[in-house]
């Protein structure tokens, strides 16, 4: 059975990772610190259906892109 949560994100040098996780909280806390790094340049979090729970990006400079964060709070993600 594979993870229902999968976090992927891309670094400023263009290289994507993809990790699986079984807890939606805890998949979002994780994504959250990741884009802390000056290295990461977006962040995302969706659910098997792809369904996106977390979006974060910056632009160059490193400032975050508020017209594209999206920010569900992960008690929904029981409801599916």
């Amino acid at each position: 059975m594979s993870a229902p949560y999968k976090l992927v994100y891309r670094t400023i040098n263009g290289k994507r990772i993809t990790l699986d996780g079984y807890d939606c909280h805890n998949v979002k806390s994780t994504a959250g610190f990741l884009f802390q790094s000056h290295t990461v340049k977006s962040v995302k979090v969706t659910d098997k259906y792809k369904f996106v729970f977390l979006r974060l990006s910056k632009n160059k400079k490193g400032k975050v892109l508020q017209h594209l964060t999206v920010n569900v709070p992960s008690k929904f993600a029981a409801l599916g």
